[in-house]
């Protein structure tokens, strides 16, 4: 993971723990969540053009982020498939699968009133992201 990525997860980790979370697959989800921007990494320019452009087009980005790979629509795909790229990688090392679950949904939306308790760890992994 690249150092920015690294720092990010601590804090969301340091935001769930100040919040007296202690489920242990959701911290560690607060750690590995974008563990899956491992497999290609983003320029900082890269970076602000997801962060704009999710702003302006969200549905543009996600149909961006189902294509190849390559060229210019690659800093969506990175965005859109990390989820997926970070639970295979989890899965391969023997995570749990709740802890897979977390990885792999953390940008879903979620209806803030969900009864699961997957979905109310991964509505409280989305807060602590978000703050961070």
């Amino acid at each position: 993971m690249s150092a920015a990525d690294q720092v990010h997860g601590v804090s969301v980790l340091r935001s769930l723990l100040a919040r007296g979370e202690g489920d242990p697959d959701l911290l560690a989800a607060a750690l590995l969540h974008d563990v899956g921007k491992s497999q290609a990494r983003l320029q900082l320019w890269e970076r602000i053009l997801i962060v704009l452009a999710s702003w302006l087009f969200p549905s543009r980005v996600r149909r961006w982020g189902e294509n190849e790979h390559t060229g210019w629509q690659r800093p969506f795909v990175i965005a859109v498939r990390h989820p997926f790229w970070g639970a295979e990688m989890i899965r391969q090392a023997g995570g749990s699968q709740e802890l897979i679950a977390l990885v792999l949904r953390h940008q879903e939306n979620l209806p803030a009133d969900s009864a699961r308790e997957i979905d109310r760890l991964l509505i409280r992994l989305q807060e602590a992201d978000g703050l961070n």
